[in-house]
């Protein structure tokens, strides 16, 4: 005898169905959002364990600025500034405003046509090192350090980057051509406002690690002798030779 079909028989309750979709909803977000994460960290340019093409990246961005830097130096002198005249006063720092106040030509005078920052001067915007850098990282001008082999033995115009990573380094001194790390120091004190001293406070290129890797250069990534930690690295450029 044929068994009867029942009207009545058991279905998946409706509320089970949507609590699984739910479920597998919440499941596909939550992994949409990590990958999101995760793609956005591996995109963003770092200044501490980034690879080749990051640190050429960041490497460039530092030595254009430096070289914009240097060429607007040149510009003012062209212009009749002398190089005792020259103010970076604007530059973004963790120092008192009036750190890089240049006595000769004071912001108070309103003279503007010997400040690299200033739209009646050099004309160029002030910049941070690139996103990764340490917290307060910062550009640094100083009149307090020689370059061996750069001019005479007096001090030169110098800016300085330190908390460089090494692959930024490296690529850095590919740019600039320089063959090798040497170990040296720099003048991380006394900003330059207008005023050199008689003889530089530090000079690179001059004792330490391979110095011959850097006498001559204008420009170079080094690693840090004592100033820093060991393993740092910092950038000297010189903006004005003397």
């Amino acid at each position: 005898m044929d068994q009867i079909p029942m009207k009545n028989q058991a279905s998946p309750a409706p509320n089970a169905q949507s609590g699984s979709i739910l479920i597998w909803i919440l499941i596909m977000v939550g992994l949409f959002g990590a990958l999101s994460f995760a793609m956005s960290q591996g995109s963003r340019t770092s200044a501490s364990n980034i690879n080749a093409e990051q640190a050429k990246l960041v490497g460039t961005e530092i030595i254009d600025y430096a070289r914009l830097m240097r060429d607007t130096v040149k510009s003012l002198r062209v212009n009749g500034c002398k190089d005792t005249d020259i103010s970076f006063y604007g530059i973004i720092s963790s120092s008192a405003a009036s750190a890089y106040d240049n006595a000769n030509t004071p912001v108070a005078d309103e003279d503007y046509k010997c400040h690299v920052f200033n739209g009646k001067g050099g004309g160029i915007n002030p910049q941070k090192p690139p996103e990764g850098f340490p917290a307060g990282a910062q550009y640094y001008v100083t009149g307090h350090t020689a370059v061996q082999g750069v001019g005479t033995a007096e001090p030169d115009l110098v800016l300085i980057l330190k908390n460089i990573d090494v692959n930024v380094c490296t690529q850095i001194n590919k740019t600039l051509g320089v063959q090798n790390y040497a170990s040296d120091d720099y003048a991380d004190a006394n900003e330059f406002d207008g005023d050199y001293p008689g003889s530089a406070a530090q000079a690179i290129g001059d004792d330490n690690t391979n110095p011959d890797y850097v006498a001559g250069q204008p420009a170079a990534c080094v690693a840090s002798y004592s100033v820093q930690a060991a393993n740092t690295y910092f950038l000297y450029y010189v903006l004005l030779g003397r």
